[in-house]
């Protein structure tokens, strides 16, 4: 694939308020799919205006040297409003599972969907 391919494919880039190396506040961007791929700003905006640089040079990098770029991972199709709230989604849906497996543990006769001798109906 050609570099235009890669940069409009939906990598997920992620944003997160972080302490940066010299003890200041700072927004720390991500492409999760691309490790190393990230940038750091004063503000959320900066980061994220700062990453796609980043990640058109990084896929360019990548390319030069004859390394095909990793395909962005198949994501929920979901809407969050801050990072707080996907990662609280994601802690919720674990714990739940968890609990659930812990009970099927406990009680197997009950339906379970990692079970598959019992069906739901």
């Amino acid at each position: 694939m050609k570099l235009d391919t890669y940069l409009n494919l939906p990598y997920q880039i992620t944003v997160g308020h972080e302490e940066c190396t010299d003890g200041t506040s700072c927004y720390m961007a991500r492409v999760t799919d691309l490790p190393g791929c990230e940038y750091q700003g004063d503000s959320r905006e900066e980061a994220l205006d700062g990453i796609e640089e980043v990640k058109a040079a990084f896929l360019t990098a990548m390319l030069e040297n004859g390394v095909q770029p990793p395909l962005p991972a198949p994501r929920f199709q979901g809407v969050a409003t801050s990072m707080s709230e996907t990662s609280t989604c994601w802690i919720a849906d674990v714990k739940r599972e968890a609990e659930v497996t812990a009970k099927q543990e406990a009680y197997p006769q009950v339906p379970h969907p990692h079970n598959p001798q019992f069906a739901f109906t």
